[in-house]
């Protein structure tokens, strides 16, 4: 479990918040390499949600929590607390069903014995001992659903935590809790069982291999709205100078 701030927290170069873009654009890591990190007014208040979200946690399983009282002040406001309590009362619920329930909260997970590199902190899971082993992910955006069907963020929490654990699962449930998306409706989960997991055991190695092999290559896709390289990105200034190209052919000067 991690105690530091949210935003102090060490970002590793093989994060699992960053799965999905150097897993798909290995070129990204070093590009971003030495660039620092920009807020903006949505990431802020993720973080803040977050905050909320962990306070509430540590004191449903009474743990400490540092200024506990600040909580109830601005700028974590009380849809940043209903929500976070809905979540918690979740977890909690989900835990009461196996008597040897375990819960972690904000716990930091490796995935060390493939690259020291490779690190990231989850949310929350639900530890089913020889049963379920839980991944919940809290996302507090109000725009684009996350889907938790092959989501490279949780499958690398996921396999971490089973690896530390010795493997000791027979199914894994991957849940999303987005509760500002329209038509929220209550978590969603994917499972899938331990031997698949396992499967992308493998797949993370080969990602962490790519970077490796292949430090220079780029590719455009989703995963380039949260990259910090974006602005510097030669295949995207690349491409915009051939939209600006295409925009004057033709032109009679």
């Amino acid at each position: 479990m991690t105690t530091k701030p949210h935003a102090e927290r060490a970002h590793s170069k093989y994060s699992a918040s960053g799965a999905e873009r150097w897993g798909n654009c290995p070129g990204s890591v070093k590009l971003s390499e030495g660039l620092p990190d920009k807020d903006s007014i949505w990431s802020i208040e993720g973080t803040r949600a977050h905050e909320v979200l962990e306070a509430y946690l540590r004191r449903r399983l009474k743990l400490p929590v540092a200024e506990w009282e600040k909580f109830s002040r601005d700028p974590y406001n009380d849809e940043m607390r209903m929500h976070a309590e809905n979540a918690v009362n979740f977890i909690m619920a989900l835990a009461a069903r196996c008597d040897d329930a375990e819960v972690l909260c904000e716990q930091r997970v490796r995935l060390d014995h493939l690259h020291p590199e490779a690190f990231g902190t989850l949310d929350a899971s639900v530890l089913e001992h020889w049963g379920t082993l839980h991944i919940l992910d809290y996302k507090y955006g109000a725009g684009h659903g996350v889907s938790p069907v092959e989501n490279l963020q949780m499958l690398f929490y996921a396999v971490a935590l089973a690896h530390k654990y010795n493997w000791n699962f027979k199914r894994c449930r991957i849940w999303i809790i987005q509760p500002r998306i329209k038509g929220y409706d209550g978590p969603v989960f994917w499972e899938l069982s331990a031997k698949d997991l396992r499967v992308w055991e493998t797949v993370f190695d080969q990602m962490i291999h790519q970077v490796q092999d292949s430090p220079d290559e780029l590719k455009e896709g989703g995963w380039c709205h949260w990259c910090k390289a974006k602005a510097i990105c030669p295949l995207k200034q690349e491409k915009s100078y051939g939209k600006v190209a295409d925009a004057f052919d033709g032109v009679p000067w």
